[in-house]
């Protein structure tokens, strides 16, 4: 992979990468990120300023969009049933939604479609139909790097900050439904889509993570990118 879009510093202006990511209804709670620092004890800390974790099965919305070096696709809403995305469902989001969007987002025609190796990705029913309506421009299942989500610009930039961005200011206050939480995805995506120079500014990271993760033997890079 490296050695493929390493060649050129064009190269990865043809990219464009996909994911998806779930967005849960609560706000999200780590109790390892989730910390408050404060003098005294954690009683003299106001209630409204804590994170409580009231259901780990809170109901969530999963979002699928695509990052380019022209900017991003709009955020398309997945898996309304609660259903997990299988290769079906998702060759059919590809064929109706993804590429359709795309072609109107990319001005070239040599663009490279570049996914994780998810089992609905890697399928063989969605391989066989990248095959056809791409030939080689797409990156095949057994060429992505395994278990590297630190690749993908949107695992190791955009959803982190689209999702503190989602959930600013809310603490213990959940989105009251799916509709209003994904009201709010679409406009903090749609912030973030339109600044340009920050999209680039994390896609020029794409070759050098893949050459750390072949150097590193695929061991987690976090801690070389900050």
């Amino acid at each position: 992979m490296a050695e493929r879009f390493g060649k050129s510093k064009r190269s990865i202006e043809r990219c464009v990468w996909q994911d998806e990511k779930d967005f849960t209804l609560e706000v999200p709670f780590n109790s390892q990120n989730s910390r408050v620092y404060g003098k005294g004890k954690k009683s003299d800390v106001p209630d409204k300023n804590l994170f409580h974790q009231k259901n780990k099965q809170s109901k969530k919305v999963m979002v699928s969009a695509c990052v380019s070096w022209y900017g991003a696709t709009k955020p398309f809403f997945v898996s309304d049933d609660g259903m997990k995305v299988n290769a079906l469902s998702y060759q059919k989001h590809l064929d109706k939604q993804l590429i359709p969007e795309i072609n109107n987002l990319v001005s070239r025609k040599d663009w490279v479609y570049i996914q994780d190796s998810a089992p609905s990705h890697r399928s063989n029913l969605v391989q066989g139909y990248l095959k056809e309506k791409l030939r080689k421009r797409f990156v095949k299942s057994n060429e992505w790097p395994p278990a590297s989500p630190d690749c993908n610009p949107l695992d190791y930039h955009f959803w982190d900050k689209v999702k503190v961005k989602v959930y600013e200011n809310r603490f213990n206050e959940p989105f009251e439904n799916e509709n209003q939480l994904k009201r709010r995805i679409k406009r903090v995506w749609n912030e973030m889509a339109s600044d340009v120079v920050e999209i680039r500014k994390a896609l020029k990271q794409f070759v050098p993570r893949l050459k750390q993760v072949a150097e590193k033997e695929g061991n987690c890079i976090k801690m070389t990118f900050k």
